[in-house]
Formats: structure tokens, sequence, C-alpha cells
């Protein structure tokens, strides 16, 4: 175009592509027939992890090549301690010379802290007939404290045994399932050891030989480490795959949403004191900060580097397919024993 000044000179401009928004929000997944006037119609749904959007009319309509997904809200409210991992295994031998004992660990479902997880542990440990009453053996579970300080920080656990009457260390397995299907069912994905910290896949050896103390040195205190959001439908013009080191990986991915803050930050352990100056010896300790996933927390994502997907200009977006993984691979846990909080996704629609 011409210079605005000199109508003689050419000037070339530069602008920013003109884009669309598609915004999208997993509480659309649900529908109901009722209008004003009308009797109710009971609402239908999709589960949380598997679900189609679509309406009467296209979502985005227009000759545009690329979508880029730019912003993520995702409130985090799954129990780290679920379905996929609340229960492990614990094999030993008698002392009495009996046949050797497995006993399953279960929990129930909920958010566990690690103070609290360890306590419970603890005490079915030492509730279970089978390995304390009936042979003698008192079980401990911690917070694995720090070495310096000795005050529990978001380290790892650490399981101890030892038989009562003599105080002798008793040595015992950690299995994340029946011990006695070992060679005949494959391994679990998750266990409550993923939990724990010890992943039964790259710990096997250490977790199966017998000893009288098992330890963790860090724990997320987190069901998964991550959520892969995919998409058929948004990924479908792409000429590359996505590719992982995972072997049940997929090439559909929009997002990996890691289960973490964006400070990086360490948890941390506060105190309270009293006047008494005996209590500065023993004082209450407080979390100052929980790891993430260990309670419901937001995720709020502003990608700085987005992903492009590839689109045909001569398509619409008629429909939007989300599904949701967890980092073993296997569908997020949902249950509809829980009233999970919907996510919301910003995708930028570019024309040029």
């Amino acid at each position: 175009m011409n210079s605005l000044y000199n109508q003689n000179e050419r000037v070339d401009v530069s602008r920013s592509p003109s884009d669309a928004l598609l915004v999208i929000d997993s509480a659309d997944r649900s529908t109901s027939t009722s209008s004003t006037g009308e009797a109710l119609a009971l609402p239908s749904t999709q589960p949380y992890n598997n679900f189609r959007l679509q309406k009467p009319q296209n979502l985005v309509q227009g000759g545009f090549t690329r979508l880029q997904l730019t912003e993520v809200n995702f409130p985090y409210a799954i129990p780290n301690v679920n379905t996929y991992t609340n229960t492990f295994w614990i094999r030993c031998n008698n002392p009495s010379g009996g046949a050797i004992i497995d006993q399953q660990i279960i929990l129930q479902n909920g958010f566990y802290q690690g103070q609290t997880l360890a306590g419970t542990i603890k005490g079915i440990l030492n509730l279970s007939a089978r390995i304390a009453a009936d042979i003698g053996v008192d079980w401990d579970c911690q917070y694995l404290p720090n070495s310096e300080t000795g005050v529990s920080q978001n380290g790892g656990f650490i399981i101890t045994a030892f038989i009562t009457a003599t105080t002798t260390p008793f040595p015992f397995a950690l299995y994340p399932f029946d011990p006695t299907q070992v060679g005949i069912q494959p391994i679990p994905a998750k266990s409550l050891l993923n939990v724990l910290g010890f992943n039964p896949l790259s710990n096997w050896a250490y977790l199966t030989t017998p000893a009288p103390s098992k330890a963790s040195l860090y724990s997320q205190l987190t069901y998964t480490t991550y959520i892969d959001v995919v998409s058929s439908k948004l990924t479908y013009y792409q000429k590359v795959q996505d590719s992982s080191s995972k072997t049940n990986s997929f090439g559909n991915i929009i997002c990996r949403l890691y289960i973490a803050n964006e400070t990086s930050d360490a948890g941390s352990v506060g105190y309270y004191y009293n006047a008494d100056p005996a209590a500065l010896f023993n004082p209450v300790r407080y979390a100052a900060s929980l790891p993430p996933g260990s309670a419901p927390f937001l995720i709020h994502r502003q990608f700085m580097c987005p992903k492009s997907f590839r689109w045909d200009m001569n398509q619409a977006v008629d429909w939007v397919d989300i599904k949701l993984y967890d980092d073993a691979g296997q569908p997020l846990f949902y249950s509809p024993n829980y009233a999970f909080p919907d996510f919301q996704m910003t995708f930028k629609c570019t024309e040029d």
C-alpha cells in the first residue's frame, strides 16, 4: 500500500493473521431437552474422561488452516487413593515356621496427606490378624523425615517391621498385586505403592526381596504425574503423529497437562510455638504447602509455545472428541461416586 505521507512510496504492512476462538467446556457433555414451560427431562451425560461435544450447527465455520491450544483451566480433584491405587500386598514368612503369609492392604478412596497416609497404613498393618496378632509383629509406617532437621518434608515413606517379643527385625516384601499371581497375571499399571513413591516396574527387585525395612526417597503423593488430553478429531489432518517413550502411547495428543504448579517449589513445613519453653522441643508442625495432587487444586496454563494442529481450510469443525489418560496410559480415573469439576480449553483458529 502507499504511504500516508508520501503517495509515491510503497509500504509493506505486516500484521498477525486473523483468527477466531474455539472455546470448549466439559460441562457441555451433559444435556437436557427441557425448556421453559415443559416438564422436567432428566439430563443425560457422558463420562468425564471420554466425551464428544456437538451441537446442531458447526462449532467453527471458516477457511482456517491451523488450530492452536492456548489455554487450559483444569480444576484437579482426583483422589490420590482411588480404585486404581487403593491397595498393595505384603508377603512374609511365618516366624513359627508355617506357610508364607500374603496379606492385602486396602485403603478407602480419598485424598491423603503424607502423615495421614502413613498413619492409616500403619493402623491397617497392626490390625491385620494374620501378620500382626497371629505372629506377633509390630509394624510402623512413617512419612520419611528429613535427615538434617528431623522435620517431615515432602519426601518418601518408610515401612518397618519387627517381632514384638524380641524386637528382632522382621523381613517382608511388597507387591502391587497378589504375589501368588506373579508370572500368571500382568503387573497392574497402578497400585498404592506408586502413590507411596515405590514404582514396582522400576523397583521390582528391591520391593520383592525380603527385608525388615522398605523406604522410598520421594513421593509426589499424587495418583498420576500428568494427564494426556487426546482428540482424534482435532488431530485428524496432522501429517506427523505425536510420539512418546511409553509403549501404549497415543499419536493424537493435543496436550500433556502436568499435575504441578508452575513455580517448581518444594513443599515446606512450618511451626507453631507457644510461650512454654518446654514446647520448643516439641513444636506443632503444619504444612505450609501441599504437594500438588495430594489435595484438590486448580491447574491454569497459558501455553507459551502452544501446539499447532494442521487443518483443512475446506472443512469446518463440526464436533470435538476429548479423551483423558493418566501416566500409565489408562483412562483417567473416573467414578460416578464423585462430582468431578468441569474443565475448559481455549483454541485459536487461524485463517492464514
